[in-house]
């Protein structure tokens, strides 16, 4: 989905209440006066900005400026010669030219009504999240979820990672780490890091080793005692890999998320691993030049004690455009457990049901947009589905302008009426535009007779 930043979007709500864009055109000095040509040509008249506030920005070429992000309320304009004077301290002095803008509204309570208001409109107005790093286990029925879902899911899938052996296309050797000339070398993958060691991983009976993806083997890998750990191999693949896509995927098992583990295409690495066990980890790179290519795991550095986790099942694909996705299976007569005792996650998801071990749960669900501070933040969301969420941050604008008790009965008349057209027009939006997610299917009562088809033998 685009993204919005939030210095666009601070300008765009602010807009149709009074805003204006300048620059100075005078480099500001050690003192209360901020001059721009840029005023001075489009509004002479004297006093006109008395009141307001001016938000200084970086300098005009993008470098970073010693008053960036301040905010000062307007005492006096002189139109003749677009000169401001502001209350406060003094500004540092600039050496060169700065951006800025005046609005009749102070920036920073724009950017904490835009906070309160996307926890307001959550869920019509929400990230929607394709969470798919639960890992069913053997005997497990009860799945913890994050706090990047918020509120009941509403669609639960389930898919199989394909067999990195059997994927034809798939341009790892030994993918499945199953061929060790001793205990401690994987005949074809290097462990790196200081005193980094990796271990044949074999499977059991009786029970059953859940730490061996799939087959016989798996390895694991004890981190570094100081600096990063990897286990790598560089291939060399069969087809063209000169200026084409790599996207890569493997299988990891870690407890912990610091440090660091991720999925590693030459010096790319994926999204780290949430330490829920079991994760299939991505990445995706763009090969240049290069005729080999090295895939596998790294683990950030840490001073920590040293941490083990288990790897299996990695799949390698030249030139496509998006990696291996699981073919998926929606489930039903699945129960949401909200968390009610103040944790840090999104409750559990319930099944009433076994399903095999190692296979991928996929929840879609929606969370909070994000929040912001700096300029560069982003807002998840862009286009038309920006308007209801700025008529709702301009209501509220509006409304906090008609409670202050300084201001004339017609004033304040005046902006209470324009809290209630904005609060309409962003209600009246989010039905039209609102962010909608697949609809469940129906759930079919089966009596406790329902049956999970495998597609890969075991």
């Amino acid at each position: 989905m685009p993204t919005t930043t939030w210095s666009v979007a601070r300008v765009d709500i602010l807009r149709p209440m009074g805003v204006v864009e300048a620059a100075t055109t005078t480099n500001i000095t050690t003192d209360d006066k901020v001059i721009s040509t840029n005023l001075q040509d489009d509004y002479g008249v004297d006093d006109t900005f008395n009141g307001w506030y001016v938000m200084l920005l970086n300098d005009s070429d993008g470098s970073t400026s010693s008053n960036n992000g301040i905010v000062r309320r307007v005492e006096d304009y002189a139109g003749s010669s677009g000169q401001l004077t502001i209350a406060g301290a003094n500004l540092s002095a600039e050496d060169e030219t700065t951006d800025l803008i005046l609005s009749r509204f102070n920036p920073d309570h724009v950017k904490s009504w835009y906070n309160r208001v996307r926890q307001n409109l959550f869920p019509e107005m929400a990230i929607i999240r394709d969470h798919q790093l639960l890992v069913t286990g053997q005997q497990q029925r009860r799945f913890l979820l994050p706090t990047t879902l918020r509120g009941k899911p509403t669609v639960v899938s389930v898919g199989e990672w394909p067999s990195a052996a059997a994927v034809v296309e798939n341009e790892v050797t030994d993918p499945g780490f199953e061929n060790w000339t001793s205990a401690t070398d994987p005949a074809s993958w290097t462990v790196s890091g200081t005193s980094a060691t990796v271990n044949q991983e074999e499977q059991t009976t009786g029970p059953r080793n859940y730490n061996v993806f799939r087959d016989d083997n798996a390895a694991r890998v004890l981190g570094a005692t100081s600096g990063a750990t990897t286990l790598l191999q560089t291939v060399t693949p069969s087809v063209s890999t000169q200026a084409v896509e790599a996207n890569f995927g493997i299988a990891v098992y870690a407890t912990f998320t610091s440090p660091a583990i991720t999925a590693r295409i030459a010096s790319t690495d994926g999204t780290a691993h949430g330490g829920t066990g079991w994760e299939i980890l991505n990445v995706a790179a763009n090969v240049a030049e290069a005729t080999t290519v090295s895939v596998g795991v790294a683990v950030a550095s840490s001073g920590a004690a040293a941490t083990s986790h288990y790897v299996d099942e990695a799949i390698l694909i030249m030139g496509q455009s998006e990696g291996i996705v699981p073919s998926w299976e929606e489930l039903l007569r699945w129960d949401w457990i909200p968390n009610v005792a103040g944790g840090s996650n999104n409750g559990y998801l319930e099944l009433p049901y076994n399903l095999p071990e190692h296979y991928v749960v996929r929840v879609l669900g929606r969370d909070l947009l994000s929040s912001v501070s700096a300029d560069t933040d982003t807002i998840e969301i862009d286009g038309e589905l920006l308007e209801p969420m700025y008529d709702a941050v301009r209501a509220e604008l509006a409304q906090e302008a008609a409670s202050v008790s300084v201001m004339d009965t017609k004033e304040r008349d005046f902006w209470f009426g324009q809290a209630a057209f904005y609060r309409d027009r962003s209600r009246s939006a989010l039905i039209r535009r609102h962010i909608s997610l697949p609809n469940p299917r129906i759930q079919v009562p089966d009596w406790g007779h329902g049956q999970f088809k495998r597609s890969i033998a075991r």
